[in-house]
């Protein structure tokens, strides 16, 4: 259900009518009312099956993601950026889960360049320029150029995506590159809905 309202509520902003939530409500009656755990596994069935004829198609799920930003001037998507990048963070990252409260948005082109920039203002807190780190390295790269950034981050083991690995230049065309990326990622490897003929464990669901 987390994913499902990451994709339609959270990033597409999709409108029900109050239909979702009449499902939900609907489920729960069936799933309270049902008799044994194999009706029990139906109306699960369903209802995932519901989720996902409501789940929003590609081309919306990319041009959504494309409208997310966030920077100094613009702080009204923070929340879902900080979500969505510690989500990325730790789906490339081995090992355990850091923690994420000392963690923060870094911008990769500055939002105040000490030089000429490359990236231009209309695409500076675009997700494709953000990154989420720790507050320690974030201090360390400051307004950094942008792949001086990128070395620091190479050398000290930092996880990064296959853009950023083989960027050699860091400009507009690289920020959309990078943005058309993670959209393609989220839709790919974090965001997919299980198949509706996997079994609940429903040791673990207090019914």
């Amino acid at each position: 259900m987390e994913d499902f309202h990451v994709q339609f509520t959270a990033v597409t902003a999709q409108r029900t009518g109050g239909g979702t939530a009449l499902m939900y409500a609907s489920s729960a009656r069936q799933l309270l009312e049902a008799s044994d755990k194999n009706a029990k596994q139906l109306v699960l069935k369903e209802f995932v099956d519901k989720l996902r004829d409501r789940i929003p198609s590609a081309d919306e799920f990319d041009a959504g993601i494309n409208e997310i930003e966030f920077s100094d001037r613009n702080t009204r998507s923070r929340q879902l950026v900080k979500y969505l990048l510690r989500r990325l963070d730790r789906r490339l990252r081995p090992g355990p889960e850091p923690n994420y409260d000392n963690f923060s948005i870094e911008h990769l082109a500055p939002q105040n360049p000490a030089a000429s920039s490359k990236v231009s203002n209309r695409l500076i807190g675009k997700l494709g320029n953000l990154l989420f780190v720790p507050e320690d390295i974030n201090a360390a790269l400051r307004n950094a150029d942008p792949m001086a950034k990128l070395a620091k981050l190479k050398d000290s083991n930092f996880p990064i995506d296959e853009n950023l690995k083989v960027a050699t230049e860091w400009n507009d065309k690289a920020v959309r590159a990078r943005t058309i990326l993670i959209s393609k990622m989220f839709r790919e490897w974090i965001l997919k809905i299980q198949p509706s003929e996997r079994k609940v464990n429903f040791s673990s669901l207090h019914l």
